[in-house]
């Protein structure tokens, strides 16, 4: 997926902050860091990936 293979990097390389919303658990190896929410608590943070 473009987004998550090309943009984000891009982005990261560059210095940006990206905060990303998903449903897709796919995808959360490529975070930094994950936070889990639950009816709007965070109820789970997760180690970093990298």
């Amino acid at each position: 997926m473009f987004f998550y293979d090309t943009l984000l990097p891009l982005l990261k390389e560059s210095g940006k902050c990206v905060i990303a919303i998903t449903h897709d658990d796919y995808y959360f190896n490529r975070a930094d860091k994950v936070i889990k929410m639950e009816l709007g608590r965070m109820v789970q943070r997760e180690k970093s990936y990298i």
